[in-house]
């Protein structure tokens, strides 16, 4: 194999879900997960954020991949050799780090399980709020994500809904 495949068995895409829901990375096993400074880091957007397992991690050092900026391997051997100096192979957005770091210390203030309640129930009051507009959630409750919540549009005209809206 010359690469990595996109699609990872045993990966997340946590951009809603990260720092409002649980996760385990070790515990499930999980391989790679793809996350961004925006939705649940509640950061400004721009940055991109990976975690890879142990098992991932031993991987990436028997793959060739060519160029920089997406290839693990060259960011694992930054991380390991040059930090103290230049941490990553390419500039970043030093703003948007200084952010995502100021943020990830308000998280860490707040307490995870403070913040994880916190948004449970705004998760509860918001699909309460909902059925009470006569928009039922498209989600069963008991599986819905606090990050992301859809609704079944109302029958009839669209047009009023979005101009109650």
């Amino acid at each position: 194999m010359k690469g990595l495949r996109l699609m990872i068995p045993g990966s997340v895409d946590a951009v809603s879900s990260g720092s409002i829901e649980p996760f385990a990375m070790d515990k499930w096993e999980i391989a790679i997960c793809v996350s961004a400074s925006q939705k649940g880091l509640e950061s400004p957007l721009g940055l991109g954020i990976i975690a890879v397992g142990k098992k991932t991690c031993k991987r990436i050092e028997q793959v060739c991949s060519p160029g920089c900026y997406l290839n693990l391997k060259v960011w694992k051997d930054y991380a390991e050799h040059w930090k103290d100096w230049h941490p990553h192979p390419v500039t970043n957005a030093v703003s948007n780090v200084c952010a995502l770091r100021a943020r990830l210390e308000r998280i860490l203030a707040e307490g995870l399980e403070d913040r994880l309640e916190r948004h449970r129930e705004i998760e509860g009051r918001l699909r309460r709020e909902l059925r009470e507009l006569h928009l039922e959630p498209y989600v069963a409750d008991e599986i819905a994500s606090p990050g992301v919540t859809s609704v079944l549009g109302p029958q009839g005209d669209i047009d009023e809904l979005l101009s109650r809206l």
